[in-house]
């Protein structure tokens, strides 16, 4: 019976202490500006242990390539931050480790930003802070503040001000701090605070969906941000951004979360009336993923599908400068339509034919092929109309200077762009040429890139591919159709989280990309390998993981752009976080070692200046001597 009533009280202390646990975006006014909050940091470390990206740490061929580095910078790390904690220690009497440290924050990590004040000098901005910390942080924090801090009662909570201002309470283990008494008092008076607001509530339920851990978030009032930011802005932008529906837009959201396995991020803006003005740009047509995917074959390391409207933007467009100039006093939709028209006087290129050109659904994949490196690329767009897209090709071509040519393969007439023959021994990259005319670098350069693409239009859609082999390849497979990416079982269990709200999905394929180009990546890697020892950076190419080893940890990628009722929304789901990780590795690496070798070059040209100068010093003086005797 004795057990029974231990465990019902120590149940009833437990459900009290989470009751009374303080919850700042619960507390924060309901206009506040700005915050960004992190839910749990013990959960985060919790969820980053069961994530691909610890797994692959915790690989044994990525330990042996990150030994040799810890070993070096390891112990100096420690020596260095051990000598900051001694320091600290004796100057406040503490006992603060590494591992204290280390595990300091546990729970929530709340910052916010609920007004501006430019009146005050010493704090222009109104903040408000919540952190979670162990508790014998807590202790070391209370001992080393109660001497130079005192307590002052408010209305609704006793805080304690210290020489700097604001004021700070400790609830539990968390501390909350906040830039003034007023601002503290008013958190907790606070009944229903942000939380409770309707707008945050729609926000907060997009970017943190159940049964994801949230890293960080962030969400951002614009709604209250318009209204303070339009005592600075001029009248007549002030007007233009209402004309265009700017101030519509309420919030903004971001967040990042551990999904399992996974790594998701999401974003949302928060459009409550409806997408009006500058937002009805945005693509809204809905799509059917699927269908576009059965477009290309499964060994397609990228896709992406979307939809295509070019007549419809620019209306769009042209709405929009009616909107900001309806009684043409800035002459806008009439400068719109002289740049249109010296589009086509001056570059032949006619705008509107363009837009009438391609409409409807649109797909692109970078193929591999099934022996091979590189991916080709093929796109398919549905045709609008035949002839204005044939006159847009031939004026496009006209413009770059290329001729458009012919080949019949397999039954199909291919065109494809090709450079007109030069002269022999001439520099089509001379820099006295760039030089007098930019703008005609800019066209070589262009026309260098489209030369050797080819196109088709058959059957109502306009396939474009980087070369006439591989359109042939992909005209002939899409006479079977088999082995389509919409067949594959990663695809299908990549896209079961696409909203039907999408419109436009890009897939990436991680595992093929790393292992058709992690080896080839290695033997560049390697080229740095000397810079970076010299450097006195442990690095060994021969200790890089293996694509297996890589690739156990990555899986497909899918990004999701759509519209809905409530606003437009983007989110991303995989693992492709562990592959930015990875090239933001190489490039810190290529930062470090390519500044090497241009330091090294200007010492060996100094060198190489002084030697002749002293070849020719020692003849002088053999001369002199000569003379002499």
């Amino acid at each position: 019976m004795k057990r029974i009533l231990y465990l019902i009280f120590a149940l009833s202390v437990a459900l009290h202490a989470q009751e009374k646990s303080f919850d700042l975006l619960n507390a924060l006014p309901q206009k506040t500006l700005a915050v960004v909050w992190c839910p749990s940091v013990d959960d985060v470390k919790t969820a980053f242990l069961k994530s691909d990206l610890y797994q692959l740490y915790q690989e044994e061929e990525v330990q042996q390539f990150l030994a040799p580095m810890m070993d070096k910078f390891g112990p100096e790390m420690q020596h260095e931050i051990g000598k900051e904690l001694s320091k600290i220690n004796r100057e406040t009497g503490s006992n603060i480790t590494l591992d204290t440290l280390l595990n300091a924050v546990k729970g929530q990590v709340t910052l916010a930003v609920t007004g501006v004040n430019p009146a005050n000098r010493k704090i222009p901005i109104n903040f408000a802070a919540a952190i979670e910390f162990s508790e014998e942080v807590r202790q070391i924090i209370e001992r080393l503040v109660a001497p130079q801090t005192q307590e002052q009662k408010l209305q609704n909570v006793v805080v304690r001000r210290g020489p700097m201002p604001g004021c700070f309470v400790f609830e539990g283990n968390t501390l909350v701090v906040a830039s003034s008494t007023e601002l503290m008092d008013q958190l907790y008076g606070e009944k229903q605070g942000l939380r409770h607001s309707e707008q945050f509530a729609n926000v907060y339920k997009r970017i943190t969906p159940e049964g994801e851990v949230t890293t960080f978030a962030c969400f951002l009032n614009t709604k209250e941000a318009w209204n303070f930011a339009k005592q600075a802005i001029p009248p007549h932008i002030d007007m233009m951004l209402e004309r265009a529906a700017v101030y519509s837009m309420e919030s903004i959201a971001f967040s990042s979360n551990f999904a399992g396995r996974n790594i998701h991020s999401y974003g949302f803006l928060h459009l409550p009336h409806g997408k009006e003005g500058f937002f009805k740009l945005f693509p809204h047509t809905k799509m059917d993923v699927v269908a576009n995917a059965k477009k290309v074959p499964d060994t397609a390391m990228s896709f992406t599908c979307g939809n295509v409207d070019f007549a419809g933007f620019m209306q769009e467009v042209q709405n929009i400068l009616r909107l900001l100039d309806p009684k043409g006093q800035m002459g806008l939709m009439q400068q719109y339509e002289q740049g249109l028209q010296m589009l086509k006087q001056n570059m032949n290129l006619d705008m509107e034919q363009f837009a009438k050109a391609l409409h409807g659904v649109a797909a692109q994949a970078s193929i591999l092929p099934r022996r091979g490196l590189l991916p080709s690329s093929i796109a398919v767009y549905t045709v609008g109309d035949n002839d204005s897209l044939q006159n847009s090709l031939q004026s496009m071509a006209n413009l770059l200077q290329l001729q458009i040519k012919s080949v019949e393969r397999d039954g199909y007439t291919l065109n494809y762009f090709s450079a007109p023959l030069g002269k022999l021994g001439t520099n089509p990259f001379d820099p006295r040429n760039t030089m007098r005319n930019p703008m005609q670098m800019v066209v070589s350069s262009i026309a260098n890139a489209f030369s050797g693409m080819a196109y088709v239009i058959h059957d109502g859609h306009f396939y474009f591919s980087d070369s006439a082999q591989a359109l042939q390849r992909h005209m002939a497979w899409q006479k079977d159709a088999k082995n389509t990416l919409a067949d594959d079982a990663d695809f299908q269990e990549s896209i079961k989280s696409v909203s039907s709200d999408s419109t436009g999905v890009l897939y990436l394929n991680q595992k093929t990309l790393v292992a058709r180009w992690w080896n080839t990546a290695i033997q560049f890697l390697r080229i740095f390998e000397g810079v970076l020892k010299k450097e006195k950076i442990p690095f060994h190419s021969a200790l890089l993981p293996s694509h297996d080893t890589l690739t156990r940890h990555l899986g497909r990628a899918v990004f999701e752009f759509g519209s809905n009722e409530d606003g437009l929304y983007f989110a991303h789901k995989g693992q492709l976080e562990v592959i930015l990780m990875g090239a933001a590795v190489v490039g810190i690496g290529a930062a470090i070692a390519v500044p090497a070798i241009l330091r090294g070059k200007p010492r060996q040209k100094r060198f190489e200046m002084k030697k002749p100068e002293r070849k020719y010093d020692t003849k002088k003086e053999h001369h002199k001597k000569y003379d002499k005797k």
